[in-house]
C-alpha cells in the first residue's frame, strides 16, 4: 500500500495467474493458474513501464492492451516459455507520480463517458418533454404517436364536452316523447294524436263500449221479439227462425272478426273490432313510454319517429 509519497514494499511487486512468452516478439499473454486459481489481470495489477520477468530475463512493459495481454519495448530475448510463473516490478523513485497520472487519465476517461451520457440524457429529457406536451394539447382527432388511434388528454376532453352536450338535447327530447306518450294513452275522443285521424286508446276503448251497449240493446230487442212472435202463432211465418236470426246478429255484433262490416251494413263493426283496436293504441303507447325512458344514449340516437304510423295502425 502507499500513503502521500511513501512506497511500501508490497506496492513493488506483482503477480498473479500465469505468462506465455515467445523469443523474439513484443507481445507477453496471460492466462489462469489452474493451481491456485489466480487470473493474469495486467490491467489493475501493473502499470506502462513497470518489468516483467521470466527467470533471468526481465523487460519494460510499454503498452497494457487488455488483462490478459501486454506488449513489451523490446523484442522477448530470452527462451520461449508457456504458461509460467512470471514477477512484475515497479520503479519506486517515480511510482507515486505515474500512479496519480495513472488515475487522473482513468478519471478523464471516465468524465469523457459521463459527459456523453449526460448529452444523451438532456437529449431524452426533450424528447420526452416534446411527447408530454403532445399527450396533452395534441388536436381533436390527430394522433400522438405513430401508432393509429393514440389521443391526447384534450382530444378525449373535446369528445367527453361533445357527449355532455348530446346527453343534454337527449334529456329535452325525452321530455317530449313522453308526453307523446300520455297523449296516445288518454287523449280525449275525437282529438288528433299525431297527425290527421290518430286516436288515442281511451278513444277507441270508448267505441268499443258504445258498441258493447248497442249489442246489449240488441240482446234486449230479441228478447222483446221473441214474446212478440210467440203471440203470432197464427201467422204464416215462424218465429223461431226470426229469434235466431236476431240471436245470430247479436252474436255478430258481439264477436265479428276485426275489419269485417257486420251483416246489412256498410262500416258496422264488432266490439271485438274495436277491443282490438284500442289494444294496438294502448301498445303503441307503451312502446312510446319504454323508448322515452331508454332516449338518452349520450348522442347515437340516429333514428327518431316521423309519423304516426311508427307508434301503431291507425284504422
Amino acid at each position: 500500500m502507499s500513503f502521500g509519497n511513501v512506497i511500501f514494499a508490497e506496492n513493488l511487486f506483482f503477480q498473479g495467474g500465469l505468462v506465455t512468452v515467445v523469443n523474439g516478439s513484443v507481445t507477453v499473454t496471460g492466462s489462469l493458474n489452474v493451481v491456485d486459481g489466480s487470473l493474469t489481470v495486467f490491467t489493475s495489477a501493473a502499470l506502462e513501464g513497470d518489468t516483467i520477468a521470466v527467470g533471468s530475463t526481465r523487460h519494460y512493459i510499454k503498452h497494457i492492451i487488455s488483462d490478459a495481454e501486454v506488449e513489451l519495448t523490446e523484442p522477448w530475448s530470452g527462451p520461449s516459455a508457456s504458461n509460467v510463473a512470471y514477477t512484475g516490478a515497479r520503479q519506486p523513485w517515480h511510482l507515486a507520480d505515474r500512479a496519480l497520472a495513472y488515475k487522473f487519465a482513468k478519471f478523464l476517461e471516465q468524465d469523457a463517458t459521463a459527459s456523453a451520457t449526460a448529452r444523451q440524457a438532456a437529449d431524452d429529457a426533450l424528447a420526452y418533454r416534446d411527447l408530454a406536451a403532445a399527450w396533452a394539447a395534441r388536436p381533436f382527432n390527430t394522433d400522438v404517436t405513430t401508432t393509429p388511434g393514440t389521443r391526447s388528454a384534450l382530444h378525449y376532453s373535446t369528445a367527453a364536452s361533445t357527449s355532455a352536450s348530446a346527453a343534454a338535447v337527449s334529456v329535452t327530447a325525452a321530455g317530449g316523447w313522453a308526453q307523446r306518450a300520455a297523449d296516445w294513452a288518454e287523449k280525449p275522443n275525437g282529438e288528433d294524436v299525431f297527425g290527421a285521424g290518430t286516436r288515442s286508446a281511451k278513444h277507441w276503448a270508448s267505441i268499443a263500449g258504445g258498441h258493447a251497449q248497442t249489442v246489449a240493446n240488441d240482446k234486449a230487442i230479441v228478447a222483446d221479439d221473441k214474446a212478440t212472435i210467440a203471440g203470432y202463432r197464427s201467422q204464416t211465418f215462424d218465429a223461431r227462425d226470426i229469434a235466431v236470426d236476431k240471436s245470430a246478429l247479436a252474436q255478430e255484433w258481439a264477436e265479428k272478426p276485426r275489419n269485417q262490416a257486420i251483416t246489412g251494413t256498410v262500416g258496422g263493426r264488432s266490439a271485438k273490432h274495436y277491443a282490438a283496436e284500442a289494444s294496438d293504441s294502448a301498445a303503441a303507447a307503451a312502446a312510446i313510454v319504454f323508448a322515452a325512458g331508454n332516449l338518452i344514449d349520450y348522442g347515437m340516437i340516429t333514428d327518431l319517429p316521423t309519423d304516426y304510423a311508427d307508434y301503431g295502425t291507425v284504422p
